[in-house]
Formats: structure tokens, C-alpha cells, sequence
């Protein structure tokens, strides 16, 4: 395996040139290419190129700081309920757990949300440290739910009293979004130049997804990986996963290391069921520095669970 640094995402376009080399904490221990399967070229596959900016605008919304670039949680909740089925159920994915249930009683609607998204907790990340609920929010209901609770008005924020501050004491509701937060700072209106959006490694991974509606992102100390999952036309579920490395060569290396992998790989779980029964029609793809692994999936699920038990073949996480 090898040490590399860590997203889940919708709609973005694949874009060759914002895939460039980065520095990089670890060296590549792979040697050689990628062959066929890693050409340099953008993929082919469904994802890969024109589906809207849905992610990266969500990236835009969240300043950039130590924490909030360790780990990125991200849904579409449009497009997840649209699809219906296993993925309307991933609708609230981008809130976390600790979010909507701080949610409760607060006036906050998650489910009406156009899209959620939560920098700074993930697999070997403590955290969340920032949520954004874009859309479907009424910042009159958040407000007179939460002072009814005993929360203190600050302009357009609303702070927790001490007992009951939960994953975030802080709330601001403006327009029809809600930020909920651990400080001030995090509540601000994102500068594009100094958001998520802009940090290099970020928005390569975040471009290199392609049309995901549903993404997790996470930069532990040894790994930097990108994933995310979507429909094809013919509505099959296609796994993404985009790996950042030093250098180019670094890249074409880790792409014939990963397609190995994922073909020879038995679950950790059981010992026995090949990686290769749960990621189908492996194609692997080189960019710049950032390796693109697709792969055919039964359900989302499949590909969430992979990461979030920090089980991607090949891929370490701490």
C-alpha cells in the first residue's frame, strides 16, 4: 500500500487542467504505469465530465482553515431524492448524524435542504466543525425556535446557551440557508479565494469526481482521497474514488497499484469475498497527479462503507 494524503461530491466538471501535481507528506512506493488502463485522459465513464457545479459550490461555502481541510461530507439532497429508492435515503448524508440531531426542535429543516455539507469530520478526523444547509430554510422559524430554547440573539446568530450547546453553539440563519458551527469565524460568508473551493488539492479531487451526488473527502496523515458515487443512464450505480500523489509518475504508479488491488482484494471483514465481487468493470484513469478509479457498485452504500471503515484497497487512512 501506499501513503498518500484525503471527498464525496455532485455535479462537477472533470477538468483536466485543475488536476495538476501537488507536494505531497508521502513518498509513491509503486514503480511503472498504469498501462491501457491508466491513459492520462480523462475517463470515459458516466460522471466524468459536464454535470454541473453543484459540489464546488458547496466547497464555496465553507472558509478554509486546518480543520475544515481535513475532511469534507457532501449530498445532493435534490438530486438523491429524485433518484428515490437507497439513494433518497442518502438525502441527509451531507448533515451528519450530530447535525440533525441537534436539528431537532430547532426549527432547522434538513430534509427541505437543496444540498448539505460538513467540513471536518470523517474517517480518522475528529470533528464536524462547519455545516451548511443551502436552501429550504426559514430563518424566522430557526429563530424563534431557538430562543425559545433559551439561545441568545447576535445579529443574524443565534448562541446556545452553555448547557446545551451540542456539535455546534453557534447558528446563523440567513435567507433560506442555516450554518451551524463551533466558531464565529466559520459562520462568515465565504470568500471564494480563500474557501474550500480554492485550496488546489480540494478542487482537483472535487473536479475529478465528475457528477456524484453524494461525496466524502478526507486528508489524514498519510492519504488524501476523494470519493463519490452516481447513476449512469442505465441506471447503474458507478463508484468513484480519486487518489491525490506527488508527482505524475507518483500517479501512474499508485493507478497500477490500485487496479491490481482492487481485482486481488478480499474483504478484511470475512477474509474471503473478493474486492473484485463488490467493484465491478474496474476502469482506471491518470490526470495530472490525480489518479480516477470507477467501478460498477450495487448500491452507494457499498462504496460509503468502503470509506467510511477506511477499507478502500490500496488507499490508507492513518
Amino acid at each position: 500500500m501506499h501513503a498518500l494524503r484525503v471527498v464525496l461530491a455532485f455535479a462537477l466538471v472533470f477538468s483536466v487542467a485543475a488536476c495538476t501535481s501537488k507536494p505531497k507528506r508521502s513518498k509513491s512506493k509503486g514503480a511503472g504505469t498504469a498501462g491501457s488502463a491508466a491513459t492520462g485522459r480523462a475517463s470515459s465513464t458516466p460522471g466524468a465530465g459536464g454535470a454541473g457545479q453543484v459540489f464546488l459550490t458547496a466547497l464555496g461555502r465553507i472558509v478554509a482553515t486546518d480543520a475544515t481541510r481535513k475532511a469534507v461530507r457532501f449530498s445532493d439532497s435534490t438530486a438523491l431524492v429524485r433518484l428515490g429508492g437507497d439513494w433518497q435515503a442518502l438525502a441527509g448524508y451531507g448533515a451528519t448524524d450530530a447535525v440533525l440531531a441537534q436539528a431537532q426542535g430547532a426549527g432547522i429543516r434538513q430534509a427541505q435542504a437543496r444540498y448539505a455539507v460538513t467540513a471536518g469530520t470523517g474517517p480518522a478526523v475528529t470533528g464536524p466543525a462547519v455545516t451548511v444547509l443551502a436552501g429550504g430554510q426559514d430563518a424566522a422559524a430557526v429563530q424563534a425556535a431557538l430562543t425559545a430554547k433559551g439561545w441568545t440573539v447576535d445579529g443574524d446568530r443565534l448562541m446556545a446557551p452553555a448547557k446545551a450547546a451540542g456539535a455546534y453553539p453557534m447558528v446563523r440563519a440567513v435567507g433560506s440557508d442555516v450554518l451551524m458551527a463551533k466558531d464565529a469565524a466559520l459562520l462568515a460568508t465565504a470568500d471564494q479565494a480563500t474557501s474550500l473551493a480554492a485550496d488546489p488539492v480540494l478542487r482537483s479531487l472535487a473536479e475529478c469526481l465528475g457528477g456524484v451526488v453524494v461525496a466524502q473527502y478526507a486528508a489524514t496523515p498519510v492519504d488524501t482521497i476523494a470519493v463519490g458515487a452516481l447513476r449512469s443512464g442505465d441506471g447503474r450505480t458507478h463508484a468513484v474514488v480519486c487518489s491525490a500523489w506527488p508527482s505524475p509518475n507518483a500517479a501512474q504508479g499508485a493507478a497500477a497499484g490500485q487496479k491490481t488491488a482492487y481485482e486481488s482484494y478480499r474483504s478484511p471483514i470475512d477474509g474471503q469475498t473478493p474486492t473484485a465481487a463488490q467493484f465491478d468493470e474496474i476502469r482506471v484513469a491518470v490526470i495530472g497527479s490525480v489518479v480516477r478509479l470507477d467501478s460498477v457498485v450495487a448500491g452507494p452504500n457499498v462504496l460509503l462503507d468502503a470509506f467510511t471503515q477506511q477499507r478502500l484497497p490500496y488507499l490508507k487512512f492513518q
